[in-house]
């Protein structure tokens, strides 16, 4: 707002201190109704302390008697099957992203299908070199990311048939084209 405009000194110095007036009035009940409210938020924490203040110790000791269900949890699937957490564990802080394999649901289904060797096909299906711990058909290594293949500069969309395909003794379409 612009005062310099007003051609007579005395309806412009009423304007201005109309202005400021107006202007700390405004500042004051801005002040007044934040002030309310942080005493308002005391008195509600006064009043209900005693609630708060039992669920809080309610809730740390339920997250105490958990803890140790959680990490016996989190260690279980490496004692049924340790090969596995290699390849659907997620990374630890100190490891590289580069040596975790992240895999996804239809990868894992069949990988750990690879693993617990059940129906796996070992001769033409995938293999893992303990050497250099990368997944092989044939001669040429193969990079899993979620359920696609990469396979030297191709990817290949990863579903259901063309897992079973690879890592399967005897695929369900084998089964149903030799009935």
């Amino acid at each position: 707002m612009s005062f310099l405009h007003i051609s007579d000194p005395l309806k412009r110095d009423l304007m201005v201190q109309d202005f400021l007036k107006t202007k700390k009035n405004i500042k004051e009940n801005f002040l007044k109704e934040r002030l309310g409210d942080i005493s308002m938020q005391r008195e509600l924490s006064k009043l209900y302390k005693p609630i708060t203040e039992t669920q809080k110790d309610i809730k740390e000791s339920l997250v105490s008697e958990l803890k140790p269900i959680k990490e016996s949890l989190k260690e279980l699937p490496a004692l049924a099957f340790p090969q596995l957490q290699a390849i659907a564990a997620p990374p630890e802080e100190d490891e590289d992203e580069e040596d975790v394999m992240r895999v996804g649901k239809i990868a894992h289904k069949y990988l750990s299908d690879y693993i617990s060797k059940q129906n796996v096909d070992k001769t033409f299906g995938i293999y893992k070199n303990p050497k250099v711990k990368e997944y092989y058909i044939g001669d040429t290594p193969i990079n899993i990311q979620d359920d696609n293949l990469i396979i030297g500069d191709r990817e290949y969309e990863g579903t259901p048939g063309l897992w079973e395909l690879i890592i399967s003794k005897q695929p369900t379409i084998l089964k149903i084209m030799l009935r």
